[in-house]
């Protein structure tokens, strides 16, 4: 049983464009919670059109509750709204993965992901590889073994309950990795499995730079 957490600020064709590929998955989520961190482009209506059709999909609007959330990119926007979606997930879930709306997967990507954490009981943390279009084509960037995609990384909930808390600071998506590393779990991408991330790092944040400081990795 996995669930899905998508933190989403002015991303409403992105968002389109994911759930087109979460409907495809050959094993569902048993949930999807969509936050809407305060977007101005329909992003929320998108968000409320797939949860009236789909059941299994929740829309959590950022409002005075949840102003927190508009804190900024740099300082772990993405986490609260992260956090803010755990909340919101059933009981018996056992892997949630944060999900960004601007990437695509393959139909088999969670059917694979699955697969791995039942193979590993001590699997803690794991992603696919994420694949970027460079020049037209699309290309895998790679990670360390015992580094995550940040776009979608899966957790196992024991781990994800082990680690916390976390704080909302940039780089938390590394610092998450090395306490459950510490805490003694595996983290790990999956070799052979890829998903296409449709920012190019940097758009967000004006310069590859920062983007790259925004995911721990400058």
């Amino acid at each position: 049983m996995y669930a899905l957490i998508t933190p989403a600020r002015n991303e409403a064709e992105s968002l389109a464009a994911l759930a087109e590929t979460v409907a495809a998955q050959t094993v569902p989520p048993s949930r999807w919670v969509i936050v809407d961190d305060g977007s101005t482009d329909g992003t929320a209506g998108v968000a409320a059109d797939l949860a009236d059709r789909h059941p299994s999909i929740v829309l959590l609007r950022s409002g005075r509750a949840h102003d927190r959330l508009h804190e900024g990119r740099r300082l772990g926007r993405d986490l609260l709204a992260l956090q803010e979606g755990v909340r919101l997930l059933p009981d018996g879930v056992e892997l949630l993965t944060k999900l960004d709306a601007d990437v695509t997967l393959p139909p088999d990507y969670f059917e694979r992901i699955l697969d791995a954490f039942a193979a590993d009981p001590r699997l803690g943390m794991a992603s696919g590889t994420r694949c970027e279009l460079v020049r037209g084509r699309w290309r895998l960037r790679p990670l360390t073994r015992s580094t995550i995609a940040g776009q979608c990384r899966t957790y196992r909930y024991a781990c994800w309950d082990a680690i916390q808390p976390l704080e909302p600071h940039m780089g938390w998506d590394g610092i998450d990795e090395a306490r459950a590393i510490l805490a003694g779990w595996h983290v790990r991408p999956l070799p052979g499995l890829a998903f296409r991330h449709h920012r190019p790092r940097g758009r967000r944040d004006g310069s590859s730079w920062r983007a790259r400081a925004a995911e721990g990795s400058a």
